[in-house]
């Protein structure tokens, strides 16, 4: 299966470059319902960052006015198989097909980590809810004085958004000081490291700093690797707008990069125009 993702031309020609997409930090997608997550003091312990595809192959126009630089950009298609550089989860042994986006136990951010095993590769599709605030209450419970959140979090939105037909890959991330940390910790490839980490957020201090809200992530992305394979035989479509000379453009710059086996096309609006 095909999944879709509508952006710039200098944003798809960094994604080319670097061979990452970046991941967006839930407050500063363009539903703003979703910044609760990072307002609320209980929630703000698991920041989501995502990174927003659509199924739908039929071209949406306003898909190409908002996000595809108003028809002058370009829209990508994907399979959705192993698109990104992914791992085996950290000795994990009931299921060993599950994959994360995060090499080792941990990964440590300027301001967060991330813990690879809540951290599976998934394609979640959006739910689209007309109460957003209930469909966010139910993927976080309060159970024993703690809050349990599901791995579903922010997977719902308000109706008013449903010509998105959005499915989205996400990362879970947590408020850290590393200034907590009285060794480097790096790897987390053996088990002495990560302990040592899980005695850490043990640690009183650290489970009341987060839940106080003292502890705030303001990192705004994660640029995530991309699978080099995908680029071979991808699928770009080309806005109504592109002159014949940003297409040539294009394909030079493709050429550049070493991608000579992929599908570039003219928008279906491209006859409207």
């Amino acid at each position: 299966m095909r999944i879709y993702h509508y952006t710039s031309n200098d944003t798809f020609k960094k994604i080319i470059t670097n061979k990452t997409i970046r991941f967006t930090r839930i407050d500063k997608v363009d539903d703003k319902e979703e910044s609760m997550y990072y307002e609320n003091k209980e929630l703000s312990r698991t920041i989501p960052y995502i990174s927003c595809w659509t199924k739908n192959s039929e071209e949406k126009s306003k898909m190409w006015e908002i996000y595809g630089d108003n028809y002058g950009g370009v829209r990508i298609g994907l399979t959705d198989e192993d698109i990104f550089v992914t791992y085996p989860i950290f000795f994990n042994i009931k299921n060993p097909k599950r994959r994360s986006f995060i090499k080792h136990a941990f990964y440590l951010g300027e301001d967060f980590y991330i813990h690879q095993y809540d951290n599976d590769v998934i394609l979640y599709d959006v739910i689209y809810e007309k109460d957003v605030a209930e469909g966010h209450r139910k993927h976080s419970v309060l159970k024993n004085g703690h809050l349990r959140i599901s791995s579903k979090i922010s997977t719902d939105k308000g109706e008013q958004w449903l010509y998105q037909n959005e499915s989205r890959f996400k990362i879970n991330a947590h408020p850290f000081d590393r200034s907590t940390l009285k060794t480097t910790i790096e790897d987390f490839n053996d088990m002495d490291s990560v302990q040592q980490f899980f005695t850490i957020l043990k640690n009183p201090m650290f489970f009341n700093a987060t839940r106080s809200g003292e502890y705030k992530i303001n990192t705004e992305h994660i640029d995530v690797s991309l699978n080099s394979k995908i680029f071979h035989k991808m699928e770009i479509l080309m806005g109504k707008f592109t002159t014949e000379e940003q297409k040539t453009d294009l394909k030079n710059f493709l050429h550049k990069n070493g991608l000579l086996d992929y599908n570039l096309k003219d928008s279906s609006f491209k006859s409207e125009f």
